[in-house]
């Protein structure tokens, strides 16, 4: 049974995450930054956002894109639609939410 990409990589591509604060990272394709995921809305209705640098809208956009941005309710479900990227902290930087 096909369970989809696994250790962040999608049809041939890594994906990582570089976290720079709670709820801020830098998304990273075969080890060249593309992007970045953010976490915004509320405490109580957050969301997470994967977005593409502005120099990279204007090339093909990487799987899984479809868009520019793309929004998420947990950074689990983002992650999982990214093929479960390695997420390195920043130094003195707590885990996420």
């Amino acid at each position: 049974m096909d369970r989809g990409p696994t250790f962040g990589q999608i049809r041939g591509m890594t994906y990582t995450l570089l976290q720079l604060a709670l709820g801020s990272y830098d998304l990273f394709l075969d080890g060249k930054i593309i992007g970045a995921v953010v976490r915004g809305g509320t405490k109580i209705s957050p969301i997470w956002i994967a977005e593409l640098l502005p120099e990279e809208r204007l090339t093909q956009r990487p799987d899984p894109f479809t868009e520019d941005e793309h929004e998420f309710t947990r950074f689990q479900e983002l992650r999982r639609w990214l093929g479960n990227p390695s997420v390195r902290p920043a130094e003195g930087v707590g885990q996420p939410n």
